[in-house]
């Protein structure tokens, strides 16, 4: 079963990816029905795994410049990877972004910092979040829709935004308010 675990590291993956793609140029996987793949068809119809909607989130929801920017984290504990990792991305405008948001933690809410210098960050926002409800959360024939991204409107203070424990957010900016 591929878990919310795997929905997390393969946003990590694209993060990576995404953050370096001067040159990383492409990358594939495979395969991608049944097996390891993001799609599990069955003969009663189709599951879509954690992995997919991670997968799915980045291709629908991010913009198409990758913006650089600096993430001041604490490591996981017992790790050491870093709690939050994150991605920026603006359109051609430079009006619209979205920023992808990993919570890693397992079990604890966390607080996160976002300042874009030439955007205050104060109000009522939309985002798009993925969470299980615990990193062992998966879909299933019995239970295809366990684990789904859910549109939602995220309350920032001052730039201080909380993430959901175990979570991808990508939230939803435009500095046409």
């Amino acid at each position: 079963q591929y878990t919310m675990a795997d929905a997390l590291f393969t946003a990590s993956f694209l993060n990576a990816c995404l953050r370096h793609s001067d040159v990383v140029k492409m990358a594939n996987i495979a395969p991608l029905v049944n097996t390891r793949g993001p799609l599990f068809v069955h003969p009663k119809g189709l599951v879509k795994r954690t992995h997919f909607h991670a997968l799915s989130m980045y291709s629908n929801l991010l913009q198409p410049q990758v913006v650089p920017i600096q993430i001041e984290s604490t490591p996981l504990k017992g790790a050491k990877v870093a709690t939050i990792d994150a991605l920026a991305t603006v359109d051609e405008s430079g009006k619209q972004w979205a920023i992808a948001l990993i919570n890693r933690d397992p079990s604890k809410e966390v607080r996160c910092t976002l300042d874009l210098k030439e955007m205050p960050l104060d109000g009522v926002f939309k985002a798009t979040v993925l969470a299980g409800g615990s990193p062992d959360a998966y879909n299933d024939i019995e239970r295809p829709d366990r684990v789904m991204p859910e549109d939602v409107e995220l309350i920032i203070k001052n730039g201080m935004i909380e993430l959901p424990p175990h979570s991808l957010t990508i939230l939803h900016l435009s500095t046409e308010r």
